[in-house]
């Protein structure tokens, strides 16, 4: 019970016990700790202060190898729910000379993922031009150079397939089903579908 305490604290790589006469000597190896964690490649604050709340590790925390990777995939899918799905992330580890390291993570956001058209399949009964003005998300085109609302995001995904579930619910289709959209990528962007 007390080695499985003490791994479970995260501070010590190795512990060994010996028994020596009615002494138990506990040798530990310490981890070093995360000294400070650096978001190269993203210039807004909010967004860094976003990513650096869900990670992991954090400063002051023992570094754990296994958790730095499992944070790759969590800056990774932060990314991407704010439409930057082509972004590449990596970590390097800087040593310091006190028992401490540096994260530093090197993010290339990428492009933003547009999406380029909308697509309504299934028994929709009305035109698509009607069901576009119902949803958020929007087709890209040239003049809408401001939106936000043209890049790929899952929660207006999810806000859409509300908006449309309601939308015929009130036009008194009560056994209406909207599945799940689904995202295509194709030719450097994403077509964006919804079954109904």
């Amino acid at each position: 019970d007390i080695l499985i305490d003490l791994y479970n604290t995260n501070f010590f790589s190795d512990i060994k016990f010996d028994v020596q006469g009615n002494i138990l000597v506990v040798s530990v190896e310490e981890r070093k700790i995360v000294q400070q964690i650096l978001l190269n490649g993203i210039k807004a604050e909010k967004t860094k202060n976003e990513i650096l709340k869900n990670l992991n590790l954090r400063e002051k925390s023992p570094y754990v190898e296994f958790l730095a990777k499992q944070d790759i995939k969590k800056i990774e899918n932060s990314l991407n729910s704010s439409g930057y799905y082509f972004n590449k992330v990596d970590v390097a580890i800087k040593d310091n000379k006190n028992e401490t390291v540096e994260l530093i993570y090197n993010i290339d956001l990428g492009e933003k993922a547009i999406i380029k058209r909308i697509i309504f399949t299934g028994d929709k009964y009305f035109k698509d031009k009607k069901l576009k003005n119902i949803i958020v998300s929007e087709e890209s085109k040239f003049w809408k150079f401001i939106s936000n609302k043209k890049y790929l995001n899952p929660s207006q995904i999810d806000l859409d397939l509300r908006l449309l579930e309601r939308f015929y619910l009130n036009k008194g289709f009560y056994n209406v089903q909207i599945e799940n959209s689904s995202v295509i990528f194709n030719d450097n962007h994403f077509n964006l579908i919804y079954n109904i």
